[in-house]
């Protein structure tokens, strides 16, 4: 489902763009569209937040050592993953400004869409990003869990084993 929102972001805005050139060309002049060249902005935000909660994710207890150890070579794969979609969002940002000091998007339909492309990769990105978090949440929920049924469960079989002396 996720895959078809990024696809549907990526493959719709360049169509909106394509669009907006032919209806209402003045939208895409240079000061309407600098500002899009911001969404990074809002990419990195939300990446820094996904870093702290990697960092909760990575201190969380109850592991055993093999888990843990999977969990440190999982973590950094992620790590790489997120600073590779910083860069892309970077790039992205930095043609859409290029474009626009060009004032490339209103001289046609096809550089319109292209910055429709780029500003949907960057929103495919900005789905992708919650995501991670939701299910980076859901694996520190799902630990913690896990924590609370072992300590249960030795409480009752500390319980168990009472009552089993007791009896005798």
């Amino acid at each position: 489902m996720l895959k078809a929102f990024r696809l549907l972001a990526i493959f719709a805005t360049p169509l909106v763009f394509w669009a907006a050139w032919y209806v209402v060309p003045d939208l895409l002049a240079a000061n309407g569209l600098r500002w899009l060249s911001g969404l990074v902005t809002v990419l990195w935000g939300l990446e820094f937040y996904f870093f702290q909660r990697l960092s909760a994710v990575s201190s969380v207890d109850g592991l055993s050592s093999k888990e843990h150890e999977r969990l440190v070579l999982r973590l950094a794969a992620i790590r790489r993953r997120v600073w590779w979609i910083g860069g892309i969002g970077l790039a992205c940002a930095l043609c859409i400004w290029a474009l626009v000091e060009m004032k490339l998007p209103m001289s046609s339909p096809l550089y319109a869409a292209a910055v429709g492309v780029l500003f949907g990769i960057s929103i495919s990105y900005l789905i992708l990003i919650p995501a991670w978090v939701n299910e980076s949440q859901h694996f520190i929920d799902e630990v913690r869990r896990q924590d609370v049924l072992a300590k249960r469960r030795a409480e009752a079989s500390k319980t168990l084993a009472d009552l089993k002396k007791s009896n005798k």
